[in-house]
């Protein structure tokens, strides 16, 4: 899996970028509007030229995981980002917003006419497909403890700045933000944060973000890991 998602005009030519910028739409989202809403109709698509906008799912109890946050050259819209179909999860910008948008039609239309479009497409959804994996398997066999670790480990090369301390994460996430992502309440993740602060694995710095360092994040994951080996063998 890269480290970041690859952003889909990232490596056109520059004649098959400007091709796809002329299908394209600029427009802008102040923080908190919807760029798509769980249950309306999918008929457009959307890479982020600037900003920061959450996916999420709501769930029939109005409960909401986040699914990711997506920033400059991030692709959205899908899973299905060539038909006319209803969304099944909802994407807010976080902070104001820029970005491109392409209708489904003019966008399938592209993929198959310029094959590095294509590529570049089929890398940001080998990504996306990558992080969706991982997501499912941290839900559904790690602890809330060990899922927050394993969280902040998947940030760390996408949202991470290096510090003479650790890793900065640009974004600020909340507790509940965290929480809506890895399916733990609040609580749970003031504690496990507690745990992990102890450690050394965390810190939290006067801007209120999270410094993390990397290797007693993988040293606190290890015996996890080393059990699960165990049991497989």
């Amino acid at each position: 899996m890269p480290a970041v998602e690859p952003g889909i005009l990232d490596n056109l030519p520059g004649a098959e970028r400007e091709l796809f910028l002329a299908r394209c739409t600029l427009q802008r989202f102040h923080k908190g509007q919807y760029l798509c809403a769980q249950g309306g109709l999918h008929t457009e698509n959307f890479v982020v030229r600037e900003g920061l906008v959450r996916t999420f799912y709501t769930s029939p109890g109005g409960r909401e995981i986040t699914l990711g946050y997506w920033s400059s050259g991030n692709l959205l819209g899908g899973p299905d980002f060539f038909q006319v179909c209803p969304h099944i999860w909802s994407a807010q910008a976080v902070r104001d917003s820029e970005s491109w948008v392409i209708k489904a039609a003019d966008f399938r239309a592209l993929t198959l006419e310029v094959p590095a479009i294509a590529d570049c497409v089929m890398r940001a959804l080998s990504f996306k497909m990558h992080w969706f994996s991982l997501l499912c398997q941290m839900l559904g066999t790690e602890s809330a403890g060990m899922r927050i670790a394993r969280l902040l480990l998947m940030l760390a090369p996408i949202y991470g700045v290096a510090r003479a301390g650790g890793v900065a994460l640009r974004i600020n996430l909340t507790r509940e933000e965290i929480g809506n992502m890895v399916g733990a309440t609040r609580p749970w993740v003031s504690r496990a944060l507690g745990r992990l602060q102890k450690a050394g694995a965390v810190k939290i710095d006067a801007a209120h973000h999270l410094v993390l360092d990397v290797p007693a994040l993988e040293a606190f994951l290890a015996p996890a890991q080393r059990a699960a080996g165990g049991r497989r063998r």
